[in-house]
């Protein structure tokens, strides 16, 4: 029976965990010269842990571990979303290897924990185990985030644990209300107990649960502040903005499917008031950043909050499926994002916006990919990120019509958006050669630009097949 457990729902976890073991053991033989060794051994060994999803058990769905675990399409779904982002991250990562050599196992041993931090987090069926993956992603985050060096980077690691703990605290009272009202942790019993046990009179309190939970998981997403992302290196920022809204959106997920009964206007009035203070506050931060990256990290939060619409339709397939497209779209973009600026860094010290104007004329190939995944940000048509967003409106609407006002108000908060994405790409094309040169050799960057590019482009055309099969997945949650 274990062994049937590791081999249905487990197996790549536990791969993931040797490959930590034997990096460390190897740490202790291996040169540090020998830095290139590791690096593609840990690549090579993350590759061929994730063929070892294919023998998961998808259908039926398999509980494992006394049904702490579960195997199935969703879970397949976001695993596979993970893996995929942490190879093209540890991909990404040459430039600021380069930098910390002495320091290699350390680092990918951080990457390869995060990466297993949120196959936890998309498996769990218990809430324990839940709240384990979500602090082994907080502490990666502030572990990969402490090989970068300077002063104010060590301040805002220390910032955001304090932060942290707050809304830690308002996640694990969620927890502990939540097992007082139905005396389990398990998603499968509190969803039968909320849902047929025919006690109404815990209405309020599920709602209450329910928002107290939705405000920890978004905290941890706010303080993630500007300074965080303008100190930190370009792979981790992009591993930050990756992995937090495929893990977290994950979360709210099963939130709102385990309560889904009770979703009521309650709970719908205050997410439709979060996701317009957030997405306001996240234009307004762009706007004003002047970092590159703190421009990409509030961005981010501007994505997140999007996609929180579709939770508003949570009871409708299309809702939920509208979010599982979106973030496919969004990894993309995002991966595509942070190669461009990995490439353009790559020699000489771009961080401000200002040292982006007329990138035309040094690179005009790179320059025009970088575009196309600005535009999808931007909504634009002929990309990914029109659809993406579209869909998601219509899935709003269908959920209920009563959305029509709230859809109004986003739509215009939109414009926003694409206010902020072509004022960068008019930068690009100024009229002003820029002083620096760039020189980059580093292949992996160049590739995954014009990869990401490519695929953002053909999403607009084909994008009916990749919607059809985000459907197929909400369907069977």
């Amino acid at each position: 029976m274990f062994l049937n457990d590791i081999l249905n729902s487990f197996l790549t976890e536990i791969s993931l965990i040797l490959i930590i073991c034997i990096n460390m053991v190897l740490s202790l033989f291996i040169k540090k010269g020998l830095y290139k060794f590791i690096k593609y051994f840990s690549i090579c060994s993350i590759i061929l842990s994730s063929f070892f999803i294919g023998i998961n058990q998808v259908e039926p769905p398999y509980y494992a571990f006394n049904g702490n675990l579960i195997s199935n399409s969703f879970v397949m779904f976001f695993k596979i979303l993970i893996l995929a982002s942490g190879i093209m991250i540890f991909f990404l990562s040459r430039n600021f290897i380069n930098r910390i050599r002495n320091k290699v196992f350390e680092y990918y041993n951080t990457l390869i924990f995060g990466i297993l931090s949120g196959l936890i987090i998309v498996s769990s069926n218990n809430f324990i185990l839940l709240y384990l993956g979500v602090q082994m992603l907080s502490l990666t985050i502030c572990l990969i985030s402490s090989f970068v060096r300077g002063i104010e980077i060590k301040k805002n690691i220390l910032n955001y644990l304090i932060k942290n703990i707050i809304f830690d605290g308002l996640f694990l009272f969620g927890i502990l209300y939540l097992y007082l009202l139905t005396s389990s942790f398990n998603f499968n019993e509190i969803y039968n107990y909320i849902n047929y046990s025919g006690k109404y009179d815990l209405f309020l309190m599920i709602c209450f649960i329910h928002i107290i939970m939705f405000l920890s998981i978004i905290g941890k997403v706010i303080i993630l502040s500007g300074n965080f992302y303008k100190n930190n290196s370009y792979s981790n920022c992009a591993f930050i903005t990756t992995f937090i809204p495929i893990c977290y959106l994950n979360i709210l997920i099963k939130f709102s499917l385990i309560m889904k009964n009770t979703y009521s206007y309650i709970v719908d009035i205050f997410i439709s008031i979060l996701i317009i203070s957030l997405i306001t506050y996240g234009i307004y931060k762009v706007i004003k950043s002047t970092n590159i990256k703190e421009f990409f990290g509030y961005n981010a939060l501007v994505n997140i909050s999007f996609m929180l619409l579709g939770l508003l339709s949570s009871l409708n397939v299309y809702g939920v499926s509208s979010i599982l497209y979106y973030i496919i779209v969004y990894v993309i973009t995002n991966i595509g994002l942070f190669s461009g600026l990995i490439f353009f860094n790559g020699s000489k010290h771009m961080h401000n916006v200002k040292d982006y104007e007329g990138i035309i004329y040094l690179r005009p190939y790179y320059t025009y990919a970088l575009t196309i995944c600005l535009l999808s940000f931007a909504s634009i048509p002929l990309t990914g990120g029109f659809i993406s967003k579209l869909y998601l409106f219509s899935s709003l609407v269908r959920g209920n019509y009563l959305y029509i006002t709230l859809l109004v108000i986003v739509s215009i908060l939109n414009l926003g958006c694409v206010l902020y994405s072509l004022n960068l790409v008019k930068s690009f094309f100024m009229r002003k050669p820029p002083l620096k040169n760039i020189c980059n050799r580093a292949i992996a960057p160049k590739v995954l630009l014009y990869l990401s590019a490519f695929i953002i482009f053909m999403l607009f055309f084909y994008s009916n097949t990749l919607i059809q099969f985000c459907q197929v997945i909400a369907y069977e949650i």
